[in-house]
């Protein structure tokens, strides 16, 4: 193995130092969050459709201004602010999966650490922290706080531990269906973009995304990971103590099937609205 990579293995515990400073990071991220909201609404403000916009009414067909009230508002600028972090992360995540996971030994797997590891989870974690302080005024559903709760729980562990940072990454390799997402949804805010081939190849994307990194490699790499506690149990593990061992396992392979079950899910509706949007949905007359 290359000298690089043995120079990231560390041992199995953290200095309170180290725990302090991803606290830090993590809360400097959720703030770095908050301001990509206000810049988005700064710049936003700017522009027309982020005040009102015409769409056709239900019942005559004839088109309508409506006003944007500031629910809306709140989205529009999640949606923009989570576009870019979101973006930011799966280049962090992606660096350190291709780094490790790709390079051969299985103990790096779980010893391997770095400062783009430390920084993207810290990230991944304060991003979580700022759509969840944003729910309350938007009215999400009770499964977006599960979501993000189980994030902040994962991404806790890795950084309270410092192992499985690889794992980590692999996992949060999630976030890149996040920047199709976004854009489907700020192009679904100004109804005059959604029948434009722009939202089509955004729904394609989407889909596509979803498709490779939630429905089939994330189920991949929770196989693997399970291997590795088969093969090499005695590195393959984030807390030394058994009790908080068994614990954290719980807490991941539960919070993987949630996960799991919640983008099966949104994959199907993903597919329902794609196919609406290319035209394939019959309508209830037809069927």
């Amino acid at each position: 193995m290359a000298d690089s990579y043995k120079s990231h293995m560390v041992d199995t515990t953290m200095e309170m130092a180290d725990v302090s400073q991803c606290i830090i990071l993590t809360v400097a991220y959720f703030l770095l969050s908050w301001g990509c909201h206000l810049a988005s609404a700064a710049y936003s403000s700017t522009i027309a459709e982020y005040h009102e916009y015409t769409r056709p009414d239900k019942q005559t067909k004839c088109m309508i201004t409506v006003k944007r009230d500031w629910k809306e508002k709140i989205n529009w600028d999640m949606n923009i602010a989570s576009g870019f972090l979101s973006a930011a992360m799966f280049a962090m995540y992606s660096y350190t999966v291709c780094t490790v996971l790709a390079s051969g030994e299985a103990e790096e797997r779980w010893l391997y650490r770095s400062s783009v590891s430390t920084h993207s989870l810290c990230l991944h974690a304060g991003v979580s922290l700022y759509e969840a302080s944003t729910y309350p005024f938007v009215g999400k559903k009770l499964e977006f706080y599960v979501h993000h709760v189980l994030v902040l729980l994962n991404c806790g562990a890795f950084l309270y531990t410092g192992r499985g940072h690889p794992w980590g990454s692999f996992m949060g390799l999630v976030e890149g269906t996040n920047i199709p997402l976004c854009l489907v949804m700020y192009m679904r805010a100004i109804p005059a973009l959604s029948d434009t081939l722009a939202f089509k190849l955004s729904g394609a994307a989407l889909w596509l995304t979803y498709l490779l990194i939630r429905v089939v490699l994330m189920p991949f790499g929770i196989c693997l990971l399970w291997q590795d506690q088969h093969n090499i149990p005695a590195t393959a593990f984030l807390f030394a103590d058994p009790v908080n061992n068994y614990a954290w396992l719980c807490l991941l392979y539960g919070s993987g099937a949630v996960v799991l079950g919640l983008s099966y899910y949104w994959f199907y509706l993903i597919t329902k609205g794609f196919l609406k949007v290319l035209g394939f949905e019959r309508s209830a007359k037809q069927v």
